[in-house]
């Protein structure tokens, strides 16, 4: 952004299209014209519902993505006055923002326009860097380049004036009444720039406590992550440290990180998000991150000069810019490289349900995913009835696909890479021990496609469970205690041999214990569901014959036997 006037010449050279061809393709030359810009901003081109908006000195409407323009401005050029920004509200409703601070208004898709010029009592006639739309055609939001901030309720016919910062670059609608602008000051013990906030149509505002740089031109909302926002800022007047680069935020502008850092002149401050990508246009060209702004990856196309707005997306691969001599450019595959995205809601994961012929064994639940579009690596969070002894998640090669670090009693994370939808891609692994004739359950969810972009999130929000069910009977319960554990349990029962009530207690507390009894034919006599307590016997009344008993315990974590003889 510029406070110093002065010339920009434009030079009609030759520009080399071969590189662009490749990727980019020229839909339409030197049809945004140029026009002198006394601050060294303005030009814009956006989209909505499809259609093409662009301007420069007049205003341009394309319906055929790019390829051909109607002229929209009914006259010759805005008073000769650069464009600033253009907002369409709906297929009729527009506005255009101009450099002489002029808001043009109009309900017929741009065949003709209201010229609307807010008061300024403080300054003759700034140039309106931005304006919007909130909620209705009629409540609108515009900002200066001087810092101040209009607001009218009645389609521009009136204008209430907020003296703000000393310097504004953009505003941006939200939901109803909410918008947001990025503004501060360029001189003073407080320079620098925030995010504010309305949830009224601009009668009061909230100002985040991040702070960047002044000299940041556009900025843009996150289409999934609404708590996310992007800033351009191209440093070409504020000259802090000869650094262009791109701020994001996480919180609403409550803290800023900075990326895709290039020594200036770098960034020409325009930038536009997709569902899942974002792009910034360069001097050399367009940059696109995938991952919320953490890395870029240059993508071609054309390149453009300092406090531009000059690319849209029209979706993840669908691209159009503008270049300085106002040529007109379109990428369908993302500058070459199409941004792969997966419906996840037709991502589907399944596994099978199992059975233990066994008194002990091993048992593999197997997983499998639908509907990825080819292979795609996948996290998966497999959780499991804490009875089970698992023993990992292995792939068809054998290989354990377990995290390291992702793993605990009851649920483990397993990463599958080159995941397909052709069949079984991994099982996992429990020994099983029939203590119970209780079917025990093994639940996948959390699913996480790390390689394909899914729409607003990378996680599918779908759960499958298999169901384990021992063997039962006879004496299966107690054999599985001696194939299992071999060592006497820290239970303790008084008195034994008993002539009727014992008491029962443990060295560690085992809550919801289920305690009971078996004769030695393993035949349940007896159940009692109490809480055990460190150190703390529990009465428990019994009514069996004589002979010999096997007392069960069961929790958890853990199965304990003991045993005590009946004497009367």
């Amino acid at each position: 952004m510029h406070i110093l006037r002065r010339f920009t010449i434009f030079s009609f050279i030759f520009i080399a299209t071969a590189p662009l061809s490749a990727q980019w393709k020229l839909a339409a030359s030197n049809v945004i014209i140029p026009i002198f810009r006394p601050y060294d901003g303005g030009g814009v081109i956006t989209n909505h519902n499809g259609i093409l908006w662009a301007g420069y000195k007049d205003i341009w409407m394309s319906a055929d993505t790019g390829k051909s323009w109607s002229l929209r401005t009914p006259f010759n050029g805005f008073n000769n006055s650069c464009i600033k920004d253009i907002s369409f509200f709906d297929d009729n409703n527009g506005l255009a923002t101009t450099q002489n601070g002029e808001v043009y208004v109009t309900q017929d898709q741009g065949l003709s326009w209201a010229q609307h010029i807010p008061p300024n009592p403080f300054r003759f006639r700034p140039s309106i860097e931005s304006g919007c739309f909130l909620s209705t055609p009629n409540h609108i939001l515009a900002c200066s380049y001087a810092g101040d901030r209009y607001i009218s309720n009645d389609g521009g016919t009136t204008w209430q004036i907020t003296l703000a910062d000393s310097i504004a670059s953009q505003v941006l609608s939200g939901n109803g009444g909410t918008a947001y602008i990025i503004g501060g000051f360029s001189i003073g013990p407080s320079t620098g720039a925030s995010l504010s906030e309305t949830n009224d149509f601009g009668t009061t505002w909230t100002k985040h406590p991040g702070v960047i740089n002044w000299d940041s031109y556009s900025f843009t909302r996150d289409k999934c992550d609404t708590s996310t926002f992007y800033v351009v800022n191209d440093d070409f007047a504020a000259k802090t440290d000869k650094t262009s680069r791109v701020y994001f935020s996480n919180d609403i502008g409550s803290n800023w990180q900075s990326t895709d850092q290039g020594v200036r002149p770098h960034h020409c401050g325009s930038i536009s998000a997709s569902q899942n990508a974002i792009f910034v246009q360069t001097f050399s060209g367009i940059s696109r991150s995938t991952d919320h702004g953490q890395t870029w990856q240059d993508i071609g196309g054309p390149s453009n000069i300092e406090d531009t707005r000059f690319i849209t997306a029209l979706d993840n691969n669908v691209v159009v810019a503008v270049d300085d001599q106002g040529s007109v450019w379109v990428t369908n595959n993302s500058g070459g490289d199409s941004v792969t995205t997966i419906d996840g809601s037709k991502i589907i994961l399944q596994t099978a349900d199992q059975k233990t012929d066994t008194i002990g064994g091993t048992v593999g639940v197997p997983i499998s995913l639908n509907g990825l579009t080819g292979t795609q690596d996948v996290d998966v969070v497999v959780h499991y009835n804490p009875q089970l002894e698992y023993l990992g998640t292995y792939s068809l090669a054998n290989v354990k696909l377990n995290i390291p670090g992702e793993s605990w009693k009851g649920r483990s994370k397993i990463h599958i890479p080159a995941a397909n939808s052709s069949g079984i891609l991994a099982n996992s692994y429990f020994n099983v021990f029939s203590d119970s004739s209780k079917k025990l359950q093994v639940t996948f969810d959390s699913v996480s496609v790390v390689t394909a972009i899914i729409p607003c999130t990378n996680s599918i929000s779908t759960a499958t469970s298999s169901m384990i069910t021992p063997a039962a009977g006879c004496s299966a319960d107690i054999l599985t205690q001696f194939l299992r554990d071999s060592t006497l349990p820290q239970l303790r029962i008084t008195p034994n041999p008993s002539s009727g009530d014992i008491f029962i207690s443990s060295t560690a507390d085992l809550a919801d214990a289920n305690i009971c009894f078996y004769d030695i034919l393993g035949n349940k006599c007896g159940e009692v569901t109490m809480s055990l307590g460190k150190n703390q016997p529990k009465k428990i009344g019994i009514q069996f014959a004589n002979g010999m008993y096997l007392v069960r315990a069961l929790t958890a974590t853990k199965n304990y036997d003991l045993r005590i003889i009946v004497s009367r």
